[in-house]
């Protein structure tokens, strides 16, 4: 009776508890994810009639055929999500974006998998995609950003409205 009582108890317990497992909210809905190497952060992939280059250099055939999906999938991304991996497959960054233009949640990760910055970029509710990018919002920030340490600890936060820093505060180290 024990023993039945206990697997009542698990299931409702696991039941509930996955049920609480919600999709994160977005003002564009459901979103496509798209995967992204990036060899060293930030960096720019620029087609070349000799080939594609990353960093500058040259890309081998892989690298390269790898270079034009991700720029044929940039192409198709309207908006989606971009999580950016570096060359350990290890997370670098999350980020709401349209094309190549940053335009929602944002998030940077240290090699050691602690978040090192979370922000918003300014989403774009409307859906009018040219007339935003025309008024030059994409990156622009917007509301609270936090700046961690490599071990979790907020560093400063920073508070924007339309790309204005309206509030800033360092976080002294704990001593």
């Amino acid at each position: 009776m024990k023993y039945y009582f206990s697997l009542l108890i698990l299931i409702f317990l696991t039941s509930h508890a996955s049920s609480q497992s919600k999709p994160v909210k977005s003002v564009y809905g459901q979103l496509d994810t798209i995967i992204e190497y990036d060899y060293k952060q930030r960096a720019a992939i620029k087609p070349s009639s000799e080939g594609h280059y990353m960093n500058g250099t040259l890309t081998n055939d892989i690298a390269s055929s790898n270079a034009e999906v991700s720029r044929k999938e940039f192409a198709n991304c309207k908006p989606c999500v971009v999580k950016t991996y570096n060359k350990d497959e290890v997370l670098v960054r999350i980020a709401v974006q349209y094309s190549d233009c940053p335009a929602g949640d944002y998030i940077d990760y240290y090699p050691n998998g602690k978040i090192k910055t979370r922000g918003q970029f300014r989403s774009n509710p409307s859906g009018d995609w040219k007339t935003f990018i025309k008024q030059g919002h994409c990156g622009e920030k917007e509301g609270r950003w936090l700046y961690y340490g490599i071990y979790g600890n907020v560093l400063k936060l920073e508070d924007y409205r339309n790309d204005t820093l309206v509030y800033k505060k360092e976080v002294p180290p704990e001593q």
